[in-house]
């Protein structure tokens, strides 16, 4: 038995220390298995008026909603990469993801319509939804790797539907990039160009807009000797919109007369026009040379080539405005 004052062995039921006389007994402690309890009045008045119980379940309801606002609070500012860095207080972080945002947007905008500018969009995507990973990592650090996976392909949804999806489709209505496939004096082949199939604006179409048009024409000819001759003209073609229906047109010597005024609208292959023609725009109709209409053996200003320039109003699909590429060429198509 160790005296617990000098650490001397004693024998087994010594009261004294042999060396020190220290009491080797152990201190005894009374507890008291019957708490105090509630009287009578107490738990009458606990049943009519539940304060305590109240006040508890306040208080955790104080501290779900609490949490819940700060969750929202980070959930929103995901919606902008790098805002919800900034709002857990890592600045540093959220700069960088938004930096590396904006670069791929800008690289995307400027190659759009070409394959670097496809993956500028991956890009793009891939570090927004970077920016949401890390926030969700940093916010719930000790999670494994089932939860994280998770809500990070949760996140990655949501983000493609609540985001990028409408994005994508007003790009697919007003920004649709086309490359055009042939040759003149404002387009060449291979420019990138975009093209508005939705809003064109209230005044549509009018003259001097460069258009994107359905060709589906047949013409008989009738027979040339033993030939017959079939004109046939199909597909999309872009060219500007010279006269809307019910003007009156004038070709002298290249100059385009509308309504008796000199216009200042040529079509996008000028040398392509005819000497002289003169008519008048069928209502419901445009009047588009087809001056971009790859046919050497068709005489401009003949039957056929006037019959391809009335152009119903129903088959023009959009309205092109932009040039994309070449970048030396980047900019509105006048």
């Amino acid at each position: 038995m160790q005296c617990p004052n000098c650490g001397f062995q004693n024998m087994p039921g010594s009261e004294v220390c042999a060396r020190c006389s220290t009491s080797l007994q152990l201190a005894v402690v009374a507890l008291d298995v019957h708490p105090p309890r509630a009287g009578k009045l107490a738990k009458q008045l606990r049943r009519v008026a539940p304060i305590r119980a109240a006040s508890h379940k306040y208080v955790q309801h104080a501290d779900r909603i609490d949490r819940a606002r700060r969750i929202w609070a980070l959930v929103w500012r995901l919606i902008v990469p790098g805002w919800a860095q900034w709002y857990r207080g890592r600045g540093r972080h959220g700069a960088m993801f938004l930096g590396a945002v904006l670069f791929f947007a800008a690289a995307s905008v400027y190659n759009f319509g070409s394959a670097l500018g496809d993956f500028c969009i991956a890009g793009l995507f891939t570090a927004h939804l970077w920016s949401i990973i890390d926030v969700f990592n940093d916010y719930f650090p000790k999670e494994e790797f089932g939860p994280r996976f998770a809500r990070a392909t949760l996140a990655m949804l949501l983000l493609g539907v609540i985001v990028y999806l409408p994005i994508y489709n007003a790009v697919e209505n007003f920004a649709q990039p086309l490359v055009y496939t042939g040759d003149s004096a404002t387009l060449h082949n291979g420019d990138v160009v975009l093209v508005n199939y939705r809003y064109q604006g209230t005044l549509w179409p009018r003259r001097g807009q460069v258009v994107l048009y359905e060709t589906h024409v047949e013409i008989d000819e009738g027979y040339w000797g033993r030939e017959r001759q079939i004109y046939q003209a199909f597909g999309q073609r872009i060219d500007r919109v010279l006269a809307v229906g019910g003007d009156h047109v004038r070709w002298v010597n290249g100059l385009l007369y509308v309504n008796g005024q000199l216009s200042p609208f040529r079509p996008l292959n000028p040398n392509r026009g005819p000497q002289n023609f003169e008519t008048t725009v069928n209502d419901a109709c445009v009047l588009i040379l087809p001056s971009t209409l790859n046919a050497p053996d068709m005489e401009p200003g003949g039957n056929v080539w006037m019959q391809l320039a009335m152009v119903p109003q129903s088959s023009l699909d959009g309205l092109v405005y932009w040039r994309m590429q070449p970048h030396s060429e980047f900019g509105r198509i006048q």
